[in-house]
């Protein structure tokens, strides 16, 4: 190809890497992720420059090497690259074709030109604007102005991830392809939160990439940010607002919104429009007429705040109430409880590729585990804690005491001001250990891909934030930010076959409810959602035929009580086949629980009151060995969340007055104890091994 389109270049000239660019030789260099071949890039940027060049030996050569180093790089770009490629193809063709636009409003530049120095070469360009990705040289160099290249260069000069990278590259192509570069000026001139600049460039890289600019509304996007606002934000706000009657997203997060927080609201938009509409002073419950719906809206929103403002799945296990419910558990438990577990009827195969990014990230995620120790400060006074998990276990105690004494001391007295001073270092320390044996947890199995090891870290390290920051130095925050965002641009890997998942996303938790009381067609019992949603010991576990829910049940985790044992125990609510789920896939639904509570290291349970599958259950357990126990009097431990409320097929049916079905008034049934104690004769318990 390169003999037949370049003729005046020696083979040898190009065979190696030169001058920092690579040569023919890396195209075909085993080893490289690539996600197209090299040369289906390269071929149209040779063959297009050959009749423009013709005759000149040292133009030919440096536009060979420079296609060399854009289709390398091109065959390396996950996804479709045509997008960009279309605009890197188009520049380089100009450029050959007039190589004078290349000095572009350089002052310096068009002065040699009228001195005849020459019009700038390629090589010439590259070098000048070396801060910038090669593939956006030349765009750079054409189209913009020499404050906007200046701009560039300083933004890329400092170290940003690379999603951040790739992001603000595309949103340079887009503003070029759709001629709106207003928009480079606002974002280079913007008083606008890092946060809220991140979220144009995301916005419009991604339209860019799926070949949907025409959605893309430009001059809203260059208004926000020339008045320092969060346009993409106020976009998404504004849309939820219309959809679901009576929220303000923005109001509610004081302009803090996550763009995959808002689109998990707007997924639940029509369970969530039907509580707020009743969720006020004075509703008439349509069936259990003797609850308040009023008091279940502050909660309500406290969710849809944490959920839309990105503080989602952290918010459901943090906070005072849902700190002292997970305290209920072991604290390797806790860690267990808060990851999405998968189990396959048939093992998935295994990711076909592997993204440098994520590579990078694992890597940046080894150094951090062997740098900690010496890097952040465990201190607590009065506790010589070390990096294991002794002393995570300690100050995990530590941190209960202290909640407990603020919950008991009176407010404003000695005690209560002394614990809430010293909560905040034991929290730290928590985290951080947390963080450590995580890493070490997931880093050293060799069998986990990158994307899987960072997808089972992502909820600790995003718990971890905060706390790192106190303890470490920045670079280690800086680390961390740049591992979040690979994180957060992993494709969740695509299921397929029969699977039964746990999960804990604001959609999973209230709207998997296709048929029923809970469900957004009947709804008479929509006031079990809120605490579905906020309390810390309930996750929604289903079934799925590739992407299509077929079961669905509530896992919750209490305090139980039987012979031989006292602690917390797996609780599994009665299964629901709403989306036509089989026995097959039932059975998966209760193998999925028993190899949660077994990670967890605690008892698994379910068939208190109607269960027409708790066989399942029993039948798994055996065929596994594993000690089951039936018919055994088991007293649960009921104690209130972040509602006063809960529901339950199984264990919360009283006979008494109007509530003899399907939901629990923890409130009203515990009086002035800790818990509402509750005596059922359990079908199957399963010990774990």
């Amino acid at each position: 190809l390169v003999a037949e389109t370049m003729p005046k270049v020696r083979l040898e000239e190009v065979l190696l890497d030169a001058g920092g660019l690579p040569g023919v030789a890396a195209l075909s260099e085993p080893g490289r992720t690539r996600f197209g071949p090299p040369v289906n890039f390269l071929e149209p940027l040779l063959r297009e420059a050959s009749p423009k060049l013709a005759g000149d030996a040292g133009r030919q050569l440096e536009l060979t090497r420079i296609a060399i180093s854009l289709a390398d790089i091109m065959s390396g770009i996950a996804g479709d690259a045509n997008p960009l490629f279309s605009r890197v193809r188009q520049d380089l063709s100009a450029a050959v074709a007039e190589p004078k636009r290349l000095a572009g409003s350089q002052g310096g530049g068009m002065v040699a030109l009228r001195a005849g120095q020459g019009a700038p070469t390629l090589a010439g360009t590259f070098s000048r604007l070396a801060a910038l990705p090669p593939d956006l040289v030349l765009t750079a160099a054409l189209h913009l102005d020499a404050k906007q290249q200046a701009w560039l260069q300083e933004k890329f000069s400092k170290r940003i991830g690379l999603n951040a990278a790739r992001q603000l590259r595309d949103t340079v192509c887009a503003a070029v392809e759709t001629q709106n570069m207003g928009l480079i000026d606002a974002l280079r001139t913007t008083t606008s939160s890092s946060k809220a600049i991140s979220g144009v460039t995301r916005e419009v890289a991604m339209q860019f990439r799926a070949g949907k600019l025409a959605e893309v509304d430009f001059a809203a996007l260059e208004a926000g940010l020339r008045a320092g606002g969060d346009p993409v934000a106020e976009q998404e706000g504004a849309r939820l607002a219309a959809q679901i009657q009576g929220l303000d997203l923005a109001a509610l997060t004081e302009g803090k919104l996550d763009p995959q927080g808002v689109a998990d609201v707007m997924a639940c938009s029509q369970i969530v429009g039907m509580m707020l509409t009743q969720f006020v002073d004075g509703f008439q419950p349509p069936l259990d007429t003797e609850l308040e719906y009023g008091e279940l809206r502050a909660p309500l929103l406290d969710v849809l705040k944490n959920v839309a403002s990105g503080n989602w799945p952290a918010a459901k296990y943090e906070g005072e109430v849902n700190r002292r419910i997970m305290n209920r558990l072991p604290a390797e438990a806790q860690a267990v409880w808060r990851e999405t577990d998968v189990t396959y009827a048939q093992p998935p195969a295994a990711d076909a590729v592997v993204d440098v990014q994520l590579q990078h990230a694992v890597t940046l995620l080894r150094g951090m585990m062997k740098t900690l120790p010496v890097g952040a400060r465990l201190e607590v006074p009065g506790m010589g804690l070390a990096w294991n998990r002794d002393s995570y276990d300690a100050v995990v105690d530590k941190q209960v005491q202290l909640l407990r004494t603020l919950r008991e001391a009176e407010k404003g007295s000695d005690a209560h001001r002394a614990a809430g001073r010293a909560l905040g270092p034991v929290r730290s320390a928590a985290a951080v250990l947390e963080l450590y044996l995580a890493l070490q947890d997931a880093l050293t199995k060799a069998e986990l891909s990158p994307s899987d090891a960072l997808r089972g870290l992502s909820g600790t390290l995003e718990a971890s934030k905060g706390a790192l920051g106190k303890v470490a130095s920045p670079a280690f925050a800086q680390a961390l930010d740049e591992v979040l965002d690979a994180v957060r641009g992993i494709a969740p890997r695509k299921r397929e076959g029969s699977y039964a998942a746990d999960e804990d996303t604001l959609p999973a938790l209230i709207t998997s409810h296709q048929s029923g009381c809970l469900s957004a067609g009947w709804g008479v019992r929509i006031w079990g959602l809120p605490g579905a949603a906020a309390d810390a010991n309930i996750r929604m576990l289903r079934v799925y035929r590739d992407d299509k829910q077929v079961w669905r049940t509530f896992l919750k985790f209490f305090p139980v009580k039987f012979e031989g044992y006292e602690g917390p125990a797996l609780w599994v609510e009665n299964p629901v086949a709403d989306g036509g789920g089989n026995a097959q896939e039932r059975a998966l639904l209760y193998r999925h629980a028993l190899e949660k509570a077994q990670k967890m290291g605690i008892p698994v349970m379910c068939g208190a009151d109607y269960d027409p599958g708790y066989d399942d259950l029993f039948q798994v357990a055996r065929s596994l060995g594993r000690d089951v126990k039936s018919n055994l009097p088991v007293t649960l431990y009921f104690e209130q969340g972040n509602t006063p409320l809960q529901h339950s097929d199984g264990v919360l049916s009283t006979g008494q007055g109007n509530n003899t079905n399907k939901h629990g008034r923890i409130r009203d049934f515990r009086g002035d104890n800790e818990f509402w104690e509750r005596d059922k004769q359990m079908r199957v318990v399963v010990m774990p091994s």
